[in-house]
């Protein structure tokens, strides 16, 4: 006799979703949400590329990969490769700063954000294997991220950080390792990736040592650590990453005179941070504070392009402390001597005023837990209450999820490196936003257990509902309300 099926068993089956259904979904949903946002806001109108328009218009022109900076013109190092020459082979297709050129990095962004969803699922499903809905959680909130939406729309690098740290982790975590024999694919693969990944924000190679212990312990296994194949691995990675670096180290080199680690700038953002005039940032407010939220008949379009037009109500620490005259004692000097120039001033005056260097420390990890009130976009309404519900979520998540969190910590770690590093140095919203998708597993734990709370509570809504003790399934030990799923 054939074994039969419980009648909700078969429903629920013949509900569910393939599995590449599930990612087409995901991918189009993302990339749909990510469009739309571009086209409503018609971003890429209105949008300023920074430094990085600058050194794209100069390279396309004939001068190189310069700028002028700190009030001197030449070779820079004050960003990194990948935004630049990607801006530049926009230009060069579309025009110099032309809205088509715009249009087409964005473009080009949205399915960057897309891609990164697929990307969290499959970090998570290879880290919490058991956790399939928590992963997928994650990847939806991801999806639908105001701020990761809007992200698409910036001529700025965060898209691809993100981009480039999902795809260093995830590969880290869910690589192919052969059984017995030395993982070449995998540990060739995480160099490559990590390579990749500090040419797009050198300032990730916070998140190398994670995924590098991720990778080796992959390699161990059950086995002992010391072991010749674990050992190779450990040495093939940074080998290799180093491999994809040393061009552009080596142009850095010829170009300044010195060595010079993908970016030249730490003590000039250093310094920034840290003066006499510094609020923990790179700017301070002259001007009216920015609209929180829309006014009474203001469209969501005409706030946004608003917020682009108070920028200018602010004010950068340069403008404050060097101009007109502050850039004449730079005279002579490269570039990396002038941001170590900068650098020693600033740690100067940590040391004779230790007091204020913590007050901007503690004013640093507020904005990065919550809000930077000296930005015009990270002290608004919607962004202030989507860090509340985000660490809402998280940490309701991390009691769900808290049997099993050990195996995110490596993860985790990534997040409390940034946080120290730009706690202690400088911060800007862009550098907690990159991380932040590390977050959303525990925030899609959390928002599963809230959902089902609801369910549980709903019919308690309508009446006439009996509380009953919940099932324990005997095979994972966690506690059902009714049909409902575990988190």
């Amino acid at each position: 006799m054939p074994l039969k099926v419980p009648t909700h068993r078969r429903r629920s089956q013949g509900n569910r979703l393939p599995g590449w259904a599930k990612v087409l979904l995901l991918l189009v949903v993302a990339l749909v949400l990510r469009l739309a946002a571009i086209g409503y806001l018609r971003s890429y109108e209105h949008c300023y590329g920074y430094e990085h328009a600058a050194i794209a218009t100069n390279f396309l022109q004939g001068r190189g990969f310069s700028i002028r900076f700190l009030g001197h013109f030449g070779p820079t190092s004050q960003q990194a490769p990948w935004y630049p020459l990607l801006l530049a082979a926009a230009y060069r297709l579309g025009g110099i700063q032309s809205w088509q050129a715009h249009l087409g990095v964005q473009l080009l962004q949205a399915v960057a954000g897309a891609v990164s969803c697929l990307l969290l699922v499959w970090l998570v499903r290879s880290r919490l294997p058991h956790r399939a809905h928590v992963a997928w959680a994650a990847g939806w909130l991801l999806a639908c991220d105001p701020v990761q939406i809007a992200a698409a729309g910036h001529l700025q690098v965060l898209s691809w950080a993100v981009l480039a740290l999902l795809a260093v982790l995830a590969w880290a975590a869910g690589a192919p390792i052969p059984r017995g024999r030395f993982p070449w694919l995998a540990s060739l693969g995480l160099g490559v990736l990590c390579g990749l990944m500090l040419l797009v924000d050198p300032i990730l190679a916070l998140a190398t040592p994670p995924a590098w212990w991720i990778l080796l312990r992959r390699v161990a296994g059950s086995d002992r650590f010391f072991r010749p194949r674990v050992m190779a691995a450990a040495v093939l990675v940074p080998l290799v990453a180093w491999g994809v670096i040393s061009p552009w180290l080596w142009r850095n080199y010829r170009a300044h005179g010195q060595f010079v680690f993908i970016k030249s700038t730490f003590g000039y953002a250093f310094w920034q941070g840290n003066n006499p005039s510094s609020l923990g940032t790179d700017r301070l407010p002259k001007g009216a504070p920015a609209p929180v939220w829309p006014v009474a008949g203001q469209s969501w379009h005409q706030w946004w392009r608003q917020l682009n037009q108070v920028r200018h109500e602010f004010l950068y620490i340069d403008d404050v402390l060097l101009k007109p005259h502050g850039y004449q004692r730079f005279a002579g000097l490269t570039e990396p001597q002038r941001s170590a120039l900068l650098g020693r001033e600033a740690w100067q005056w940590i040391r004779r005023h230790p007091k204020q260097y913590l007050r901007l420390c503690a004013f640093r990890l507020g904005y990065f837990f919550y809000a930077d009130w000296t930005h015009p976009k990270a002290s608004t309404g919607p962004y202030r209450l989507r860090s509340a519900v985000l660490w809402l979520l998280v940490c309701l998540g991390a009691v769900a999820l808290r049997r099993e969190l050990v195996r995110w910590m490596p993860l985790l770690l990534t997040v409390v490196f940034v946080a120290v590093f730009h706690t202690l140095t400088i911060f800007a919203p862009r550098f907690g936003i990159v991380v932040q998708p590390l977050l959303l597993p525990l925030a899609g734990a959390g928002l599963l257990l809230v959902a089902r709370a609801a369910i549980c509570l709903l019919p308690l809504c309508r009446g006439g509902f009996r509380f009953a003790p919940a099932k324990t399934h005997p095979a994972s030990g966690t506690q059902r309300c009714g049909n409902t799923q575990p988190v």
